[in-house]
């Protein structure tokens, strides 16, 4: 989907970018990119509209359960 939607693939580089500078924590960086996972992998599917709004966790809610 990545390749097809180049908004999307734009904003998914931005935000690993932005992890990247904000956080040397794995979990954190991985938790922080997966609305747009999620998002990318809907419109794979089918299932909703292009979209590239991204709501990031706070970071208490970050880690492992």
């Amino acid at each position: 989907m990545l390749r097809a939607d180049a908004d999307l693939r734009e904003a998914y580089e931005r935000r690993k970018c932005e992890l990247a500078a904000e956080t040397d924590d794995l979990t954190e960086y991985s938790v922080g990119k997966t609305d747009l996972v999620r998002r990318a992998v809907d419109l794979a599917r089918g299932e909703g509209e292009p979209s590239v709004d991204v709501a990031v966790p706070p970071p208490e809610t970050v880690g492992p359960e």
